[in-house]
Formats: structure tokens, C-alpha cells, sequence
């Protein structure tokens, strides 16, 4: 496939309209992402509780998800993102408003957490596997969800800035009003946007026989792919590897400069170099199939993980992992686009939730493991384990097809969907 330059997405003005509107509203989603945590040590002063907010944030993902996506293929799609975005500006402003009447407490923030995840869960598999499909060309999918990405760095970069700046300014629970307002950006949009986002799914009647069914259909889909079921085994497989080792990363960073603004500034570092890595995306495919690409970024991590091994201070570990989250970021640009050609628009949902959830699991599993060791033998062993996990991917790629994989014509893809269903 050929690579399109990235500028040229924005000559299209709904994308351009979209991509806007997108990155207010994942501005407000840091907001979010910074001060409920702090919310949260504010009112308990326990770390403990901040890490189970994160497991009850998680939970929906392995719990609902398959779930979700079947009534995404069954509902009405633009339904599906405004009210997702409606109920997730409604749960956000709850937490103020709770705060201010005196009946806020830490079962009230899991309890809006978990409902917040189901939203973005849905709202997140329309976007990013029906919207934008539909925005761009066929051959700019590439390049479109390179942009996605460098926005998404971008956002997790500045977010916490502008989060920092608002809790100084206008204290913690105000601020959890602005990310609340922020989800009315895409709200807007969605409900102005001139595609199709209807299933004729959505026009039968659906009962829990259907759905066990929808689940069962599209899991059986997921694992004939000749592609699909080894992007889900080598994804979850690598979020073994590095689900927890930012955290452990940043412990071990604190304990050797022992500075905050420096593990700071290393942070920004990785970010700048993570944006790097998406925004380079396409340009790789401008020499070679985007199968090779795969494999090719992927022992990239597997380097970056040999790197962080050597005992030489805390300057080559930053580089390898540095490397290995600028090639992940490129390996995840590389598997959504292949999810979004793969996946017959009635599939969509239950895919892509299934494909998710494989993808989830593996990170508290990750934290179990990389904590578990760093805290038992030091943080050069949990390195160890990454190194040799993405060494198990790194083989397992080798010996799969994924080598051959090539962006078809629209005329092979549909014989290859009607194949495998």
C-alpha cells in the first residue's frame, strides 16, 4: 500500500472537523485521568485505593466487554456515540455535583468509573472501526490512524499540564466540570456527520439467545482470520511483556536520580519519541508490506527490551524502553488498520470488543508478573522477563503468516470474508 502524506487527511473537512472536535474531547478525558486520582488520595490518602479505581476501571473490558460489542452491532451506531458521549459528560459533572451536596465517596467514584469505561468502550469501537473508515479513503487508513495515534500521545503529554493547571487554579472537583463539557465537542460532531452508520443488524429483534449467539459468531470469526487470531496472541502476548513497565520504569527511574523533575523530563523524552514512532508509521510502509512491518517493529521492541538489560546505570534501560514504546505505538497503528480492512462491518462490534478483551487481560497479569519480580529481585529481572517475553513474540511472528500479510484489493478481501464466514 502506498503511503499517503498525513497533511493531505486534512483537505478532508469532516475528518479535519472530526480529528478537532477528538482531540478536545481526549484533553478533557486526561482532565479526567489526572484528577480522579488525586481526587481520590485526597479524600483516602491511600496509594492502595488509587490502584483498585484502576482494576474496577478495568473490569468492563473483560466483564461487559464482549457484550458491548454486540449491541454496537445491533444499535443504532450514531445512537451508540452520542449517547455514549451524552452519559459520559452526565457521569463526569455527577462527581462534582455529589462532592458539593457531601455524598461523594469512594464507592460512588467506582461506581462512576466502571459506567465511564462501559461508555468509552462503545463509544471508542464505533470510532475508531466505523468513523473513520468511512471519513477516509481505503489507502489512507494508514495515515489516518497514524494521526490518531500522534494525537493521542500528544493529548496524554499536554493533558496532565493542563490538568495540573486547572486543579491549582480552580481546585480538583471544578475542574472535573471541564472534561465534562469536553465530550460535548464529538457530541456535536457525531450528530452533524454526513456518513452511514447504521447496521441492518440494528433493524432485528434481539433477545439473550442472540446475543450468546453474536458473541459465539464473531469469537469463531476472530480465531478462523488468518491474520486476526495472531495480532490478538501476539497483543495480548506483549502486554504481558509491558502492560506494567511503565510502572516499574518509574520507580526504578526515582530510585536511581532521585529528582522528580528530571523522571519528569525522561517521561516527556519517551513521549516525544512515541509521537516520532506514529507519525512515522506510513513512511515504513513505503518499503515494504505492512506483514514485514510487523514483524520488523516487533523485533525492534524485542532490542529495545535486550537494551534495558545492560547494567550500565539508568541511561541505556531509558533507551530501550524508549524504543520499545516507539515500536509498539507503530505496531499499533500497523494492527488497527489490518482490524478495520478485516472486519466485515456486521462483525465490527463483537470483534473488536473480543479482540480487546484478550488485549486487557493481559494487563493486570503484567502487573502480577513485572511487580511481582521487580519487588522480589530487583527491577533488572523484570527487564529480563520483557526481554524474553517479546523474544517468545519476536519467534512467534517469525513462524506465523503475518510475514505475507499484504493490503488486498477490495475484490480479494470480500472473497477472503465470504471464505471465512
Amino acid at each position: 500500500m502506498s503511503a499517503v502524506k498525513q497533511g493531505h487527511l486534512f483537505k478532508n473537512k469532516w475528518f479535519a472537523i472530526y480529528f478537532i472536535a477528538s482531540f478536545f474531547s481526549k484533553i478533557g478525558s486526561q482532565i479526567y485521568l489526572f484528577a480522579l486520582p488525586w481526587l481520590l488520595f485526597e479524600m483516602t490518602g491511600s496509594v492502595g485505593w488509587m490502584s483498585t479505581m484502576w482494576a474496577v476501571e478495568m473490569l468492563p473490558f473483560v466483564l461487559v466487554g464482549p457484550f458491548l460489542g454486540v449491541f454496537v452491532d445491533r444499535w443504532d451506531r450514531r445512537k451508540v456515540l452520542i449517547w455514549s458521549d451524552f452519559a459520559r459528560m452526565i457521569l463526569v459533572c455527577l462527581i462534582p455535583l455529589l462532592y458539593k451536596v457531601g455524598l461523594l465517596n469512594v464507592i460512588w467514584l467506582f461506581v462512576i468509573g466502571f459506567c465511564l469505561s462501559i461508555f468509552m468502550i462503545m463509544f471508542d469501537l464505533v470510532s475508531d472501526f466505523s468513523v473513520i473508515p468511512q471519513l477516509v479513503a481505503r489507502e489512507q487508513l494508514t495515515a489516518a490512524n497514524s494521526l490518531y495515534r500522534s494525537m493521542d500521545n500528544i493529548t496524554t503529554m499536554l493533558g496532565p499540564v493542563i490538568a495540573g493547571a486547572l486543579v491549582g487554579l480552580v481546585g480538583t472537583v471544578e475542574s472535573l466540570y471541564i472534561d465534562g463539557l469536553s465530550y460535548l465537542f464529538t457530541l456535536i460532531v457525531v450528530t452533524i456527520l454526513p456518513i452511514t452508520l447504521q447496521n441492518e443488524k440494528a433493524r432485528t429483534r434481539m433477545t439473550w439467545q442472540t446475543v450468546f449467539l453474536d458473541i459465539k459468531e464473531g469469537i469463531t470469526f476472530l480465531f478462523r482470520s488468518e491474520i486476526l487470531w495472531v495480532l490478538a496472541f501476539i497483543g495480548g502476548l506483549s502486554n504481558l511483556a509491558v502492560g506494567a513497565l511503565h510502572t516499574v520504569m518509574r520507580f526504578y527511574l526515582a530510585n536511581e536520580l532521585h529528582n522528580a523533575l528530571l523522571v519528569g523530563t525522561m517521561y516527556s523524552v519517551i513521549g516525544i519519541m512515541t509521537t516520532i514512532g506514529s507519525v512515522c508509521a506510513p513512511l515504513l510502509l513505503k518499503r515494504m508490506p505492512i506483514g514485514r512491518a510487523i514483524i520488523h517493529v516487533s523485533n525492534a521492541m524485542f532490542i529495545g527490551g535486550c537494551i534495558m538489560v545492560i547494567p550500565t546505570g539508568w541511561f541505556m534501560p531509558l533507551i530501550g524502553y524508549g524504543i520499545i514504546t516507539m515500536a509498539a505505538t507503530i505496531r499499533v497503528v500497523y494492527t488497527f488498520t489490518i482490524r478495520q480492512l478485516e472486519i466485515p462491518n456486521e462483525f465490527m462490534g463483537r470483534i473488536n470488543a473480543a479482540f480487546r478483551m484478550i488485549l486487557t487481560v493481559s494487563f493486570p497479569l503484567s502487573a502480577l508478573l513485572l511487580g511481582g519480580l521487580a519487588d522480589a529481585y530487583g527491577t533488572r529481572i523484570a527487564f529480563m522477563c520483557t526481554a524474553f517475553i517479546l523474544l517468545i513474540v519476536s519467534i512467534c511472528l517469525a513462524r506465523s503468516n503475518v510475514r505475507a500479510y499484504e493490503i488486498k484489493s477490495s475484490e480479494e478481501r470480500n472473497t477472503t470474508l465470504e471464505n471465512t464466514i
